[in-house]
Protein backbone atom coordinates (compact mmCIF):
# COMPACT_ATOMS: atom_id res chain seq x y z
CA UNK A 1 0.00 0.00 0.00
CA UNK A 2 1.33 3.45 -0.95
CA UNK A 3 0.69 6.58 0.06
CA UNK A 4 -0.90 8.92 -2.45
CA UNK A 5 -0.92 12.69 -3.05
CA UNK A 6 -4.01 14.49 -2.06
CA UNK A 7 -4.25 15.27 -6.12
CA UNK A 8 -4.08 11.63 -7.17
CA UNK A 9 -6.30 10.70 -4.53
CA UNK A 10 -9.06 13.08 -5.61
CA UNK A 11 -9.88 10.71 -8.74
CA UNK A 12 -10.75 7.63 -6.71
CA UNK A 13 -13.43 6.79 -3.97
CA UNK A 14 -12.20 6.97 0.08
CA UNK A 15 -13.13 4.27 2.22
CA UNK A 16 -15.93 5.90 3.88
CA UNK A 17 -17.69 6.83 0.65
CA UNK A 18 -17.60 3.18 -0.55
CA UNK A 19 -19.01 1.95 2.94
CA UNK A 20 -16.29 -0.15 3.73
CA UNK A 21 -15.38 -1.93 7.03
CA UNK A 22 -11.69 -2.11 7.45
CA UNK A 23 -11.84 -3.40 10.96
CA UNK A 24 -14.16 -6.36 10.61
CA UNK A 25 -14.24 -7.60 7.22
CA UNK A 26 -10.84 -8.47 5.88
CA UNK A 27 -11.62 -8.85 2.33
CA UNK A 28 -12.47 -4.83 2.34
CA UNK A 29 -8.24 -4.54 2.47
CA UNK A 30 -8.38 -6.06 -1.50
CA UNK A 31 -10.41 -2.93 -1.94
CA UNK A 32 -7.48 -0.16 -0.87
CA UNK A 33 -5.42 1.42 -3.59
CA UNK A 34 -3.45 3.47 -0.85
CA UNK A 35 -3.87 6.38 1.79
CA UNK A 36 -3.73 10.11 2.20
CA UNK A 37 -2.26 11.60 5.40
CA UNK A 38 -3.37 15.28 5.93
CA UNK A 39 -2.17 17.47 9.13
CA UNK A 40 -4.70 18.47 11.64
CA UNK A 41 -2.92 21.92 12.44
CA UNK A 42 -2.81 20.34 15.62
CA UNK A 43 -0.19 17.55 15.73
CA UNK A 44 -2.21 14.93 14.43
CA UNK A 45 -2.35 13.31 11.31
CA UNK A 46 -5.90 12.21 9.33
CA UNK A 47 -5.66 9.32 7.42
CA UNK A 48 -7.47 8.52 4.51
CA UNK A 49 -7.96 5.04 3.01
CA UNK A 50 -8.42 5.21 -1.17
CA UNK A 51 -9.80 2.47 -2.94
CA UNK A 52 -9.27 0.97 -6.40
CA UNK A 53 -12.45 2.66 -7.73
CA UNK A 54 -11.91 5.37 -9.68
CA UNK A 55 -14.52 8.61 -10.07
CA UNK A 56 -15.28 10.10 -12.98
CA UNK A 57 -13.82 12.76 -12.31
CA UNK A 58 -13.04 13.72 -16.38
CA UNK A 59 -16.47 14.37 -16.75
CA UNK A 60 -17.82 17.70 -16.67
CA UNK A 61 -21.26 19.10 -15.57
CA UNK A 62 -24.19 17.08 -14.66
CA UNK A 63 -24.56 13.97 -16.74
CA UNK A 64 -26.27 12.88 -19.46
CA UNK A 65 -28.71 9.84 -17.45
CA UNK A 66 -31.23 9.89 -15.35
CA UNK A 67 -32.13 7.96 -11.95
CA UNK A 68 -35.62 8.41 -11.49
CA UNK A 69 -38.68 7.90 -9.54
CA UNK A 70 -41.55 6.62 -10.82
CA UNK A 71 -45.35 5.86 -9.52
CA UNK A 72 -48.34 4.72 -10.59
CA UNK A 73 -52.01 5.29 -9.48
CA UNK A 74 -53.15 1.81 -9.47
CA UNK A 75 -50.28 0.90 -7.25
CA UNK A 76 -50.28 3.06 -3.87
CA UNK A 77 -46.79 3.37 -1.74
CA UNK A 78 -45.09 1.28 -4.09
CA UNK A 79 -42.81 3.79 -6.56
CA UNK A 80 -40.03 2.33 -9.08
CA UNK A 81 -36.08 3.71 -9.14
CA UNK A 82 -34.66 2.95 -12.33
CA UNK A 83 -32.49 5.11 -14.45
CA UNK A 84 -32.48 5.80 -18.24
CA UNK A 85 -29.80 7.64 -21.14
CA UNK A 86 -33.35 9.23 -22.26
CA UNK A 87 -35.47 11.78 -20.79
CA UNK A 88 -37.76 10.34 -17.51
CA UNK A 89 -41.27 11.61 -19.02
CA UNK A 90 -40.03 9.33 -22.37
CA UNK A 91 -39.01 6.27 -20.00
CA UNK A 92 -42.19 6.66 -18.05
CA UNK A 93 -44.45 6.42 -21.50
CA UNK A 94 -42.87 3.35 -22.62
CA UNK A 95 -42.80 1.53 -19.60
CA UNK A 96 -46.85 2.81 -19.02
CA UNK A 97 -47.47 1.17 -22.72
CA UNK A 98 -47.13 -2.57 -21.26
CA UNK A 99 -50.07 -4.82 -21.47
CA UNK A 100 -50.65 -4.35 -17.76
CA UNK A 101 -49.95 -1.33 -16.74
CA UNK A 102 -53.71 -0.12 -16.56
CA UNK A 103 -52.62 3.74 -16.00
CA UNK A 104 -49.73 5.86 -16.86
CA UNK A 105 -46.59 6.28 -14.80
CA UNK A 106 -45.70 10.14 -13.63
CA UNK A 107 -42.04 10.57 -13.66
CA UNK A 108 -41.79 12.14 -9.64
CA UNK A 109 -38.28 13.22 -9.67
CA UNK A 110 -35.25 12.48 -11.32
CA UNK A 111 -31.63 12.73 -10.74
CA UNK A 112 -29.15 13.41 -13.97
CA UNK A 113 -25.76 11.82 -13.44
CA UNK A 114 -22.88 10.52 -15.80
CA UNK A 115 -23.12 7.03 -14.75
CA UNK A 116 -27.21 6.10 -14.01
CA UNK A 117 -26.45 2.49 -14.34
CA UNK A 118 -24.16 2.31 -11.30
CA UNK A 119 -25.77 4.91 -9.43
CA UNK A 120 -29.15 3.11 -10.02
CA UNK A 121 -27.65 -0.75 -8.32
CA UNK A 122 -26.18 1.47 -5.60
CA UNK A 123 -29.54 3.20 -4.95
CA UNK A 124 -31.12 -0.51 -5.14
CA UNK A 125 -28.75 -2.29 -2.76
CA UNK A 126 -29.00 0.30 -0.13
CA UNK A 127 -33.24 -0.06 -0.52
CA UNK A 128 -32.93 -3.71 -0.21
CA UNK A 129 -34.91 -3.72 3.21
CA UNK A 130 -37.77 -2.03 1.08
CA UNK A 131 -37.65 -3.72 -1.89
CA UNK A 132 -41.02 -5.68 -3.16
CA UNK A 133 -39.17 -8.37 -5.17
CA UNK A 134 -35.22 -8.94 -6.13
CA UNK A 135 -35.88 -9.07 -9.58
CA UNK A 136 -38.19 -5.29 -9.52
CA UNK A 137 -37.19 -2.26 -9.18
CA UNK A 138 -40.33 -1.34 -7.22
CA UNK A 139 -40.31 -0.12 -3.66
CA UNK A 140 -42.27 0.65 -0.80
CA UNK A 141 -40.89 3.63 0.35
CA UNK A 142 -41.79 7.36 0.58
CA UNK A 143 -40.56 9.50 -2.31
CA UNK A 144 -38.79 11.65 -0.07
CA UNK A 145 -36.98 8.82 1.71
CA UNK A 146 -35.88 7.80 -2.08
CA UNK A 147 -34.90 11.00 -3.07
CA UNK A 148 -32.40 11.56 0.00
CA UNK A 149 -30.82 8.30 -0.47
CA UNK A 150 -30.21 9.06 -4.54
CA UNK A 151 -28.48 12.46 -3.67
CA UNK A 152 -26.50 10.99 -0.83
CA UNK A 153 -25.38 8.21 -2.96
CA UNK A 154 -25.64 10.43 -6.26
CA UNK A 155 -23.09 13.17 -5.33
CA UNK A 156 -20.35 10.44 -6.47
CA UNK A 157 -21.53 10.47 -10.03
CA UNK A 158 -22.01 14.44 -11.08
CA UNK A 159 -19.21 17.44 -10.82
CA UNK A 160 -22.74 19.53 -9.87
CA UNK A 161 -22.99 20.54 -6.48
CA UNK A 162 -26.19 19.21 -4.54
Amino acid sequence: MRQLTEEDASHYFTSKEQNLDLVNIKKDWKKILGYTLKSDGKGWEELTYITKRKRKTYFKGEGNYYVYILSNPTIPNIIKIGFTGKHPEKRAEEISRSTGVPLPYEVKWAFKCHDGHNLEREVHKELDYCRISSDREHFQIPIEEAKKVILKLGKTYTNEKY
